[in-house]
């Protein structure tokens, strides 16, 4: 019997604390949400879908990064970020060191 009693009530100890990081990490990505921006910067070079893609990798590789998008039909790479982690000078850094041209971001 007691030891029902202890299982049970170690079942709704992590039960609690489980459901207390659920509300911690529901408020963090809010808080986060509230400071998503997202940019279209143009972008010069751009070929094919290979350079699309080492743009994407670039770019999503930095921190803050929630979504990059590159097109090199429009010459468009849309990003959106978190302005509190990255910026759009550190962005465009990346495309660039890339081996592309930033025409407007």
């Amino acid at each position: 019997m007691k030891k029902i009693l202890f299982l049970l009530f170690m079942a709704a100890f992590f039960s609690g604390c489980n459901q207390q990081s659920a509300k911690d990490e529901a408020g963090e990505k809010a808080t986060s949400a509230a400071a998503l921006k997202t940019i279209e910067i143009q972008v010069e070079g751009m070929t094919c879908t290979g350079c699309e893609q080492s743009i994407e990798k670039a770019v999503g590789g930095l921190d803050g990064i929630t979504e990059v998008k590159a097109d090199h039909q429009a010459g468009i790479t849309t990003v959106t970020y978190d302005t509190v982690v990255a910026s759009r000078d550190g962005i465009r850094a990346v495309i660039e060191e890339t081996g592309y041209t930033v025409i407007r971001d």
